[in-house]
């Protein structure tokens, strides 16, 4: 079983670029978290490093040394698929982009605009 001192060891040896790995609590329940510096991908004009607070893991205090490390590693991969949705433009705009309205993504979705091909059966 974890402990909060254990689930912090683990959080301090976590390393991935310059970020960093925060260990917090919502009540009594752990989660990680990765802090970075980064631009401000929405507005390439500022060359200003803001800090970047991606989502909260939650850990357990049941969780195997395998299941946190594969959490964290989830997490770095999370954040940086997020960058790259962010950072891949089609005509200049980010047409991946994660912060998006869900009630926009649904009326869009409701319009059932798709593309297909046509299947030449041979």
């Amino acid at each position: 079983m974890q402990t909060k001192e254990s689930l912090q060891q683990f959080v301090n040896e976590m390393e991935y670029n310059d970020w960093t790995f925060k260990l917090g609590f919502s009540g009594d329940v752990p989660y990680m978290q990765i802090k970075f510096l980064a631009l401000d991908n929405m507005n390439p004009e500022d060359t200003k490093l803001y800090l970047q607070s991606c989502r909260k893991w939650m850990l357990s205090y049941f969780m195997t040394d395998d299941e946190i490390v594969s959490t964290a590693w989830k997490a770095v991969e999370a954040a940086v698929i997020h960058e790259a949705r962010e950072q891949f433009k089609w005509k200049g705009q980010p047409i991946y982009r994660p912060h998006v309205d869900p009630q926009v993504l649904f009326e869009l979705s409701k319009r059932n605009e798709v593309q297909k091909r046509e299947e030449v059966v041979t």
